[in-house]
């Protein structure tokens, strides 16, 4: 009989939908879980999984990415992240990438 792989429990606020709290640059940002509506959305837009750096050199690609931060990054006052505001939070390419991955993760 072939061994079941143990897989992580998943955390209450990711089952709920209420998002997980992370510290990029010394602020508590919240991260949503992807909605089900927006998973087929999401894999279109095809994010870039590496460097981050790439993703900033063309316009089109800044628009998905502010569009999904928009909707699943939230700030310590519960309101949507912009790539603006987090360049005034003094992010850096590493912090995007963080952001995309955190979001894949944590939506299961």
């Amino acid at each position: 009989m072939p061994k079941k792989e143990a897989h992580p429990p998943v955390d209450l606020a990711t089952m709920l939908g209420t998002g997980d709290y992370h510290i990029i640059q010394g602020k508590r940002y919240k991260i949503k879980p992807l909605k089900l509506r927006d998973h087929k959305e999401f894999l279109e837009d095809n994010l870039n999984l590496g460097p981050q750096f790439f993703t900033l050199l063309e316009e089109k690609e800044v628009a998905k990415l502010e569009k999904w931060m928009g909707r699943y990054l939230f700030d310590e006052n519960d309101e949507p992240m912009t790539l603006a505001k987090a360049e005034e939070a003094d992010w850096d390419v590493a912090d995007l990438r963080k952001f995309v991955k955190l979001l894949i993760d944590i939506s299961g």
